[in-house]
């Protein structure tokens, strides 16, 4: 790391952003992505954080030049060194080790909605990212999103649509598994180089299972509808592409009332389409998806 500017608050400036802007890198849960990506975007200075804030560059460094005698960088006296310091210190190191561990269990590819520790709260994430780009757009229809947790899904989530009805939610990933191995055995991301025929096979295979597991849903009934969530961080499925692809293609389905895919952030948002569905019996959908 360079060398820390001599003013306190411009040192703990550094310290700040560097501290995020390397977490980042294994933080898979959107949540807590996003959080970071706006802790980076907010320069900090000794008038506008303060607290716990201030123990982010402390976590990762421990004491650096410039200090303040508690050991705090640019410590500004109004709360860093009172009696809520143990609090704020425990509550965020709890999050930081829970990022390391994601960063730990990462597979290191495509992972940017993927959160290791806890799959309730990647899901969840994936959803939330969906709701924010609608909210934006101002095509946000439904509320009170929560996870239905491990043994009570299917559904992975539920939410309830203008009209008070409950939504079922279901979110699944569409990721290049070879892409994975060839990562993993690098150590490297080795990317998934997607044509058309092959983006269209295998994100039908992810729309056809979560298609059959609508008989299995659990906590019914949902009067407002069974929607799926696909999300994706694959480098060479951008916007542009996937626009171009989906044009004018639509997708046998049973039981599915709407569908959506969720690209990873980029240029301040999460780009999102909705698959076009066409009711289909089961004869009609055996041919589709890919071998």
């Amino acid at each position: 790391m360079d060398a820390l500017p001599a003013d306190p608050a411009a040192a703990y400036a550094v310290l700040y952003r560097t501290f995020w802007s390397e977490q980042i890198e294994g933080v898979e849960s959107k949540s807590s992505r996003k959080a970071i990506l706006r802790r980076i975007d907010t320069a900090p200075n000794s008038s506008t954080c303060r607290g716990s804030a201030r123990i982010d560059a402390v976590v990762a460094y421990g004491v650096a030049p410039g200090t303040a005698s508690c050991g705090h960088v640019d410590c500004c006296s109004r709360r860093c060194c009172t009696s809520t310091m143990a609090e704020d210190d425990d509550e965020l190191a709890k999050a930081i080790a829970l990022m390391r561990e994601a960063t730990e269990r990462a597979r290191g590819y495509a992972d940017f909605f993927e959160f290791a520790p806890d799959r309730d709260i990647a899901e969840v994430g994936a959803v939330e990212s969906l709701a924010e780009s609608l909210a934006s757009g101002g095509t946000a229809f439904f509320t009170g999103l929560r996870s239905r947790g491990r043994g009570n899904d299917p559904p992975d989530c539920e939410a309830l649509d203008a009209a008070a009805q409950r939504i079922a939610i279901e979110v699944t990933e569409l990721v290049s598994a070879d892409g994975i191995r060839a990562s993993k055995a690098k150590g490297a991301p080795c990317w998934q180089d997607w044509d058309k025929p092959t983006f269209l096979a295998r994100l039908t295979n992810r729309m056809l299972a979560k298609d059959a597991r609508y008989p299995t849903l659990k906590g019914g009934p949902y009067p407002g509808g069974y929607f799926v969530v696909v999300h994706t961080d694959e480098a060479f499925l951008p916007p542009d592409f996937v626009r171009a692809a989906l044009e004018g293609h639509e997708f046998r389905v049973q039981y599915i009332s709407r569908a959506f895919l969720l690209l990873s952030y980029r240029a301040g948002t999460y780009p999102y389409f909705e698959l076009r569905l066409q009711p289909a019996n089961p004869a009609q959908i055996a041919t589709e998806g890919e071998p």
